[in-house]
C-alpha cells in the first residue's frame, strides 16, 4: 500500500510538471588532495518510476540509469549540522521534475568539527567542490547548464550556502555573540557541549582537516534559497549579489531569529522574499524520516501534535521551486 501511494504521488507530480523520472547516484568531490566528500546527484532519467530502497528510505528514485542529456540549471544543497544528503530529497525530486539537476553534499564529521573555527571554512569548501565535481563529471557535463547554478541550505547549511555566495564571516563573532547572549540563544551556544559521550571522546583526538578557501563567492552562483539559517557569524553580506529567498520560524528555539535569520535579512542586498512561520519547529524543513528510524533520530524526526510536515513542505518546497524558476529559468532536454 505504501509503495503504491508513493508511486501515485510521484506520477501526479510528473503529470503536473511534465518531467522525467528521478534518478540518483553518488559522485566524489575533491576538496583537497587529501579530503574528498560524497555528493548525491538527483537527475532526470528515462523509463518508468519505481520504488527503490536506500537504507531505511523507500523512495520513487531509481539508481543505475544514465542521466538524460540537456541544458538544465544545477541546484546544490547543504544540509544542517549532522544531517544527511537525503534530508531534502522531496525538494530535490520536485526540482528535478521541473527541469533541474540537484547535488546534495554529505558534509562529513560535522559533530566532530562543530565549535571549531575551521568548520566554517570546510563547509564552504565542500559545497564549492560539489559544484566543480558535477561539472567535471562526463555524464553530468552533458546534462547541466554551465552558467545557471543555485544553492539551497538549511540551518548550518544556510550558513554554507550564504558563504558559498560570497558572505563574509568570522567565527569569533559566534564566540562574541554567545558571550553576550548565551541564555537567549542557548541551543546554538551549547551546540558542542550536548553531544553523546562517544562523540565527545572522538573529538579529543580528532584532527580537523586544513583547507584554504576563496574569500569571495563561487562565480557560478546565481540564486540562493535558505531556510532557518545560522547567521550570527556573518560580518558582511554585501557581496552576496544574487537574488535570495529566506524562510524562517519566528519561534525557532534552535537558531533564534533575532540573532540569525532576521540579522541575515537585514544584511542581504537582494532579498526577493522573506517568509515567516509562527511555528517553533526548526526541523520542519527536513523531509519526513522513515518510521523505522524516527525514535533513534529523535527531535529532527518528531512533529508536534496536529502538524502535517508533508503539507507544510509542499507549500515551502513549491515556493522554493518557483523562486528558482524565476531566478534561473527551467531546463530543457536535448530533444527540445
Amino acid at each position: 500500500m505504501i509503495r503504491a501511494a508513493l508511486l501515485a504521488a510521484a506520477a501526479l507530480i510528473a503529470t503536473v510538471a511534465g518531467a522525467d523520472t528521478v534518478g540518483t547516484k553518488r559522485i566524489e568531490a575533491d576538496v583537497t588532495p587529501d579530503l574528498q566528500v560524497n555528493v548525491r546527484v538527483f537527475y532526470p532519467v528515462s523509463g518508468a518510476e519505481e520504488i527503490m530502497s536506500y537504507g531505511p528510505w523507500e523512495l520513487p528514485i531509481v539508481r543505475g540509469r544514465a542521466a538524460l542529456p540537456g541544458d538544465r540549471p544545477l541546484v546544490v544543497i547543504s544540509h544542517g549540522l549532522g544531517g544527511r544528503d537525503w534530508n531534502h530529497h522531496l525538494l530535490a525530486q520536485r526540482l528535478v521534475k521541473r527541469g533541474y539537476v540537484v547535488a546534495a553534499v554529505q558534509h562529513p564529521d560535522d559533530l566532530l568539527r562543530v565549535g571549531n573555527a575551521g568548520h566554517f571554512d570546510l563547509r564552504k569548501a565542500e559545497l564549492w567542490a560539489a559544484i566543480d565535481a558535477v561539472y567535471a563529471d562526463p555524464e553530468f557535463a552533458e546534462t547541466v547548464d554551465p552558467d545557471r547554478v543555485g544553492a539551497f541550505g538549511f540551518s548550518l547549511g544556510g550558513f554554507t550556502a550564504l558563504a558559498l555566495a560570497g558572505g563574509a564571516y568570522d567565527a569569533k563573532l559566534a564566540e562574541d555573540h554567545c558571550n553576550q547572549n548565551s541564555a537567549a540563544d542557548s541551543i546554538f551556544c551549547a551546540a558542542d557541549t550536548g553531544l553523546p559521550f562517544t562523540t565527545r571522546m572522538r573529538r579529543m583526538t580528532y584532527r580537523l582537516p586544513s583547507v584554504e578557501v576563496s574569500k569571495g563567492g563561487h562565480p557560478k552562483i546565481s540564486a540562493l534559497a535558505i531556510a532557518a539559517p545560522l547567521g550570527a557569524v556573518f560580518s558582511d553580506l554585501a557581496d552576496v549579489r544574487v537574488p535570495a529567498l529566506l524562510w524562517e520560524m519566528n519561534g525557532d528555539p534552535v537558531l533564534v531569529p533575532e540573532f540569525h535569520s532576521k540579522r541575515i535579512a537585514e544584511m542581504l542586498p537582494d532579498l526577493r522574499a522573506q517568509h515567516s512561520s509562527e511555528l517553533d519547529h526548526h526541523y520542519a524543513f527536513l523531509s519526513p524520516f522513515p518510521e523505522s528510524i524516527r525514535n533513534s533520530v529523535g527531535e529532527p524526526a518528531q512533529d508536534p501534535p496536529g502538524f502535517d510536515r508533508l503539507e507544510f513542505l509542499n507549500s515551502v518546497n513549491g515556493n522554493i521551486e518557483e523562486f528558482f524558476v524565476s531566478a534561473l529559468g527551467v531546463g530543457t532536454s536535448a530533444t527540445d
